[in-house]
Parts: structure tokens; sequence; C-alpha cells
């Protein structure tokens, strides 16, 4: 690639077309430049007939006849750009001490804890535990992580509450469990009575908040409004395997519940303490903390029928059930582990007369808590404690009263 210019003319111009830097003198540089403006002024090939009609240009314009020898100008080809250095192997991550998994106390082996997903798990490896922990650390929101020592696939995650020496909402634990789990602080501080023992909280009636008579025998219903009945049966008689949500969806209950958020809002909480009620779960309560029964039914009140997501997502909150911080864990038969704070958010049909899973005293001879075997629950049930470690509650309109709820299929397992 090259041009013939005018050996008197030359000088240095620094002038890059494509990566090329040449020596044109004024003409050529001139001439260029209008070309470069005609087509864009980019990929320009240079031939023969642009170097004749640019000498033929410049000689016009010069009278010195003697120095009219021509010089051929070549222009280097561009050179091959180097490829990039690879990058920097990061400097050696100083590991906190809650991030040490062998002497932390916050990361536990064999264990799967609950929360909010912050970060997908199947999408960020994780060499170990303790890197894990620490990209929990520096995440913004995140205070649970799960890894999995095998797969090295590390989720990170966001429990509402973490309790001082409590243990987070956990979703599986034993040898057979392959995660390892953590936390990262800050904990919150449970209150500890004058005596230094931990009680749960009494239940302080105010204008949205009464306490559920348990003497009550039938609900008291507003003048004109009909008994309502369970069209879609007991979820628990065959251990919710029956529940089809569309019929609840078409319940009577649910078609007569006002989901406008005023109405929501304006919703009393009927709560009992020392009590299970049953529902299906329209908020999962592993991990979904509230530091008082209060929160937690105002947490029903705000619960978005359509927002949460899985097989309930469509129904209202109408039932809660909380774990009270006085408690380490609360006790309930099945897989889980139900940690301080657990705020569950349930459908019921006919909450006015909710249905029961465990109330007062585990070890009570009542008959409806007796099995066919006349076993108490205390006795069925050795892990459960003497009395019942929930606090529980309905939500119901403005001149609505419980009764005291009817015992479910739960209540003899």
């Amino acid at each position: 690639m090259a041009f013939f210019v005018r050996r008197k003319q030359l000088r240095r111009r620094d002038y890059y077309d494509d990566g090329v830097v040449g020596f044109v003198d004024d003409d050529a540089y001139l001439y260029e430049r209008s070309r470069r403006k005609s087509d864009g002024g980019r990929n320009r090939v240079y031939n023969d007939d642009d170097a004749e009609l640019l000498n033929a240009e410049t000689k016009k314009r010069d009278d010195d006849d003697d120095d009219d020898a021509h010089v051929r100008v070549s222009f280097p080809k561009p050179s091959t750009p180097s490829p990039p250095l690879p990058p920097k192997a990061p400097p050696q991550m100083r590991i906190s001490p809650e991030c040490d998994g062998l002497h932390s106390s916050t990361i536990q082996p064999h264990t799967e804890y609950a929360g909010d997903v912050v970060h997908w798990g199947d999408t960020n490896d994780q060499p170990n535990v303790e890197l894990c922990c620490m990209q929990c650390k520096m995440t913004k929101m995140c205070n649970v992580f799960v890894f999995n020592p095998e797969t090295k696939k590390c989720w990170l995650k966001k429990q509402k509450e973490l309790y001082e020496n409590v243990e987070p909402g956990t979703m599986a634990k034993g040898d057979n469990v392959a995660w390892t789990s953590g936390t990262i602080g800050p904990y919150r501080k449970r209150e500890v009575g004058t005596d230094g023992v931990m009680k749960m909280q009494d239940v302080v009636e105010s204008e949205k908040t009464k306490v559920v008579d348990v003497r009550r025998k039938e609900p008291k219903l507003p003048v004109g409004q009909e008994t309502r009945t369970r069209e879609c049966g007991s979820p628990a008689v065959d251990g919710y395997a029956h529940v089809e949500p569309p019929c609840l969806v078409n319940s009577i209950t649910n078609k007569e519940f006002d989901s406008t958020e005023t109405s929501r809002l304006e919703q009393i909480a009927w709560i009992e303490k020392h009590a299970s009620y049953d529902g299906l779960a329209v908020r999962w309560g592993i991990g979904h903390k509230a530091a008082t029964a209060e929160q937690c039914a105002q947490k029903c009140r705000e619960h978005v029928p359509g927002r949460g997501g899985g097989p309930f997502n469509d129904l209202p909150c109408n039932a809660f059930v909380w774990c009270d911080i006085a408690n380490d864990i609360c006790f309930e038969p099945d897989a889980h582990v139900h940690t301080a704070g657990d705020c569950w958010l349930k459908f019921t049909e006919v909450p006015e007369r909710v249905e029961i899973n465990q109330r007062g005293a585990n070890d009570d001879p009542f008959d409806g808590f007796l099995n066919e075997n006349k076993l108490t629950y205390k006795m069925r049930h050795v892990k459960a404690p003497d009395k019942v470690h929930w606090t529980s509650g309905v939500l119901l309109p403005k001149g609505w009263i419980p009764s005291n709820g009817t015992l479910g299929p739960r209540a003899k397992w």
C-alpha cells in the first residue's frame, strides 16, 4: 500500500487510519481528508490511480522543477495486538472468625437452613464453606448460607430475624443431610425475666387484638350471616394429600373474604397462647420471623393474595401460628425444625371455628387429644413440651367472635 509524494514537501504527520501511522505531505493529507469525508473516512485502500491523481495535483502547485523527483513512501501494516494478560490471582482472602469452619459455632454440618434466596446456588460454586460464608458476609441482605461440600454449590439466603443462641429456621437436619449451613450476624437478643427465665409473651388486648375465649363453644356472627362449613373437608385428614387449591379458591370462606387493603388491615386478631392452629400455608413460616404474636398477626393482615407463589398463592391469610421467642424451638410432629420467631401465615376454611392441632398441656388426659389407644399427646410424642410452644390466632372482621374451635386430625396424630 503506497503513493508518491514530493520530497520537498515531505514532513511528519501523526495520521491514523485503521492503526497505520505514516509520513505524508500537506497536499496528500488534505486530499486524503477530503476522501475520508466523502466515504465515511474508514477502511481506505490506496492504489496506483490514487497515487497518480495525487501526484498530478501536487505537481501543479510546485514551482521547483529541479526537485521533481518522486519517492515512494510505504506505510507499515498494522501490527497484531498483543493478547490481554491473564487476570491476576486475587490475594489470599482473610477468613473472619465467624467463617472459620473449624472453630465457628454458627456453621453446622448436616443442616439445611431455610430463608428467602438472595443468590441462586445453582450458578454459584465456591471451593469450600469458608468462602461461601465470606461471600454471604460481603453480599447485601445475606445472613444465611447453605453449602454442599460435594457439589460446591453455595446458596445465599435471608432470614428476617436471627436470635442470639437460637438455631435459625431449618429445613432439614441429620446425618443424611448433605448440606452445611451457617449464619452471619447481627443477632437479636431475647429478653430475660428478673428470675433469669425466659417466659412466653402474654397477649395484650387492644382495639385490633383480642384474646380467644377457650370456653366459647359457638362463634358469634353478625346478624344475617349464614353459618359456614368446610366445603373442602379437613385438610389434615389424610396428611394433606387430598387438598385441592381450586376447591379452596371457590369456597364460601374465600369468596366472602374482602381482600382490599383497607378491609385486610381492619381485621381483628383473635389470639390464643399455648395453641397450634391448623391451616394451609400461604407464607412458609420457617425463617419468616416476627418478634411478637401481634407482629405475626400484622404480617397476616398485610399478606396480599397472588404474590406469594406456591399452590395456595391465590388464597388470603386468615390464620397465623407463631413460635414464641422464649423457645429455642417449637415442637411439631414433622420433619422440620421450627425456631424462635417463626411466623406461619395460613388459610383455613371457617376461621371462626378453626381446627386445633395442639392446645394447653400436652399431657392433659382430655378425651379429644387421646388417640384410639387412649394415649395423651405427650405420651405419643416424647419430645413434645409439657405445654404447647406456639401462639396462634385468626383474623375476623369486626362484629365476629370465634369459638374455641374444633379438634383437627392432627390432634390425634
